[in-house]
């Protein structure tokens, strides 16, 4: 990349959770019921036990956007849970001696549906996630998060420490799009899951129009075929209630959805290091059979974070409570109580049971990512020596004036200017395109400049091309725009 402060700027995703206006700030709720749907009733929870309050509303986290949610109170301390729609009939039973808030997620469930593709990223989850916190009132919580909301706690964590008590990934998804794991360390189903066959059947109905025409109906069919992934029994397939009730879940309107959410997962770009601050204890649950996120991605992550233990649940899927209640609820229970499950372990290696080591490798696409993301943070910072290796030397940059400078006339810039400490600059939504031994990186360009109590930001859209030559890549051509000032 190209440092502003010498005078140019630097240009530079999991199967998720298969089918399966208002100010932006809190807004608290009274003491009445104003929110829509808002309503509280105490259920019995047990002979002899103290009556548990049971409250369901809504939470405004942007223009327009609430967040469903549902609230089981038995005192002690608070877990808030998204994927309420999913999780709520089983995960209630958490809810004893202590706090329970279950909520769906922004167009998920019966929370608001979202027209703007741009807001339906993992990123706004982590700051309804926030939002949800301090509508509640809450300076501490513990969490859960299965699926990619595994992935999705850890990145509160990271931004948010002080928020965090204790922390449950159920099968979650791996830190980095695209790692493949050794065949153990995956489902490496014997015959394929669902059935191919069944599968066939949706797809000829699709052509049909029938998933437009009837989308609810489509959805039930859809679902008795597709939820045999979440589960290593297919008898106890049957066990999991059906989302098609809710608009949000049918596979017209949620494959929508996947597409902008999976492409903000797939721009992420945090690093083990960034893992390995979270302090928080961390219980990683993985069933061996998972199909939607590896196994292998279970171990990896109980690896990484510095205080996290891993329960291995031995034929279990994506949904491993379903095929192991008690082992999964007690465990879960255990932790949250502040101590660690008896079967859970320290992860020291990456290796299978019988205790065979086995590495992590990314995919060759997903290899050449790291690498080239690896170039550009360099490139942002780098001294001219160390810019003279990343570029080629047939490079060339092209302004937003439209003049262009090859790698001489760059580096001779470089060598003239003068480092600013009141000048930073970084990108964001960075894209990673690779073609076999050709790059192409897009994203946006941020530089900043403070003055005083003042930050002034000029933001870039940027592309830049790499070639891979002999094994090595280097960057040929960049190209930036001026989008807008702030």
């Amino acid at each position: 990349m190209r440092p502003v402060w010498k005078g140019l700027t630097w240009l530079t995703c999991f199967a998720t959770l298969l089918n399966g206006s208002l100010s932006s700030s809190v807004v608290a709720r009274p003491a009445g019921s104003s929110l829509p749907g808002f309503k509280t009733e105490s259920r019995q929870q047990g002979r002899g036990r103290m009556q548990s309050k049971i409250e369901e509303g809504y939470v405004p986290v942007d223009h327009g956007i609430h967040l469903f949610y549902r609230k089981v109170s038995d005192g002690g301390d608070t877990v808030v849970v998204p994927l309420g729609f999913y999780l709520y009939d089983d995960f209630k039973q958490l809810a004893r001696n202590r706090t329970v808030i279950f909520y769906d997620m922004r167009n998920r469930g019966r929370s608001s549906a979202v027209s703007n593709g741009e807001k339906i990223t993992i990123q706004d989850d982590v700051e309804d996630l926030e939002k949800i916190r301090r509508y509640f009132g809450l300076e501490k919580m513990n969490l859960i998060g299965e699926s990619y909301l595994g992935l999705m706690v850890m990145m509160y964590a990271m931004k948010y420490p002080e928020h965090v008590g204790r922390i449950v990934q159920i099968g979650a998804v791996p830190l980095k799009f695209g790692t493949e794991y050794p065949a153990r360390l995956t489902a490496n189903d014997a015959t394929r899951v669902p059935d191919p066959v069944e599968k066939e059947k949706l797809n000829q109905l699709r052509k049909a129009g029938y998933e437009k025409s009837h989308p609810r109906e489509f959805c039930e069919k859809d679902w008795v075929v597709t939820r045999t992934m979440l589960v290593g029994n297919p008898a106890n397939a049957r066990k999991i209630s059906s989302p098609c009730a809710m608009p949000n879940e049918w596979p017209i309107k949620l494959n929508r959805h996947l597409q902008f959410h999976f492409a903000s997962v797939q721009r992420l770009n945090i690093s083990r290091e960034e893992v390995a601050k979270v302090s928080a204890p961390v219980l990683t649950i993985h069933g061996t059979k998972d199909r939607n996120a590896p196994y292998g991605g279970g171990r990896e992550w109980a690896l990484m974070l510095p205080n996290a233990r891993l329960l291995t649940i031995a034929g279990a899927a994506h949904f491993p409570w379903v095929d192991a209640p008690e082992t999964v609820f007690s465990a879960i229970d255990v932790f949250l109580r502040g101590e660690w499950p008896t079967r859970a372990e320290k992860v020291r290696e990456f290796a299978v049971a019988d205790g065979q080591s086995e590495s992590i490798k990314a995919s060759p696409d997903a290899k050449a990512e790291q690498e080239l993301r690896k170039l550009e943070r360099q490139w942002l910072d780098a001294n001219a020596d160390e810019i003279e290796s990343i570029e080629a030397d047939d490079f060339t940059i092209t302004y937003e004036d439209g003049s262009v400078r090859n790698k001489a006339q760059y580096l001779a810039m470089v060598r003239r200017a003068v480092r600013d400490p009141n000048v930073s600059q970084g990108t964001e939504d960075s894209v990673v395109r690779v073609y076999g031994d050709t790059a192409i990186i897009t994203g946006r360009f941020l530089y900043k400049v403070r003055d005083k109590d003042k930050e002034t930001t000029t933001e870039s859209r940027y592309t830049d091309t790499y070639i891979r030559r002999n094994g090595r890549w280097q960057v040929v051509a960049s190209h930036l725009s001026r989008i807008k000032n702030k």
